[in-house]
């Protein structure tokens, strides 16, 4: 670009590293490429950002979630898109500098093949407090207690 010597490219790492805009210094243009996307506040300004908070985005859909690296299976495609079950986590951490989070892209971009199906297995588990447990109420105490 024409101005700056060293102009930069914004990339949306959510987005599986998607290119959106070049600046030749300028951020202005990164409201522009970045839309009504919450992603950016949510980081920037919430007291619940965590370490392990994993923002994905799907810029074709227009959607974004706020993903947990923990407890994302739990919800298939059913992503949050508030920090609403972030709250009192017992697993909060205080969320560092991305740079010195290790394994950030190839994590975030597991979760999104996971968000859109790709890399579901035939042994995808989903918890469903109604089903019916395998074995009896009174088996399972006897296990427990190890009379059996």
């Amino acid at each position: 670009m024409e101005g700056d010597p060293h102009p930069c490219e914004i990339v949306c790492m959510a987005a599986g590293a998607a290119r959106l805009a070049w600046t030749d210094g300028d951020l202005s243009c990164m409201e522009r490429a970045c839309g009504t996307c919450p992603i950016p506040e949510v980081i920037a300004h919430d007291e619940w950002a965590c370490l392990f908070l994993r923002p994905v985005r799907f810029i074709e859909e227009d959607e974004a979630y706020l993903c947990c690296r923990y407890f994302f299976k739990l919800s298939g495609e059913h992503q949050p898109k508030t920090m609403m079950y972030c709250h009192r986590c017992p697993h909060w951490y205080p969320r560092p500098p991305l740079t010195i989070i290790v394994g950030y892209e190839q994590e975030t971009e597991r979760i999104r093949r996971w968000i859109t199906g790709e890399d579901r297995g035939e042994h995808e588990r989903h918890w469903n407090p109604a089903a019916p447990p395998t074995r009896g109420v009174w088996r399972r105490m006897l296990d427990l207690l190890g009379w059996v």
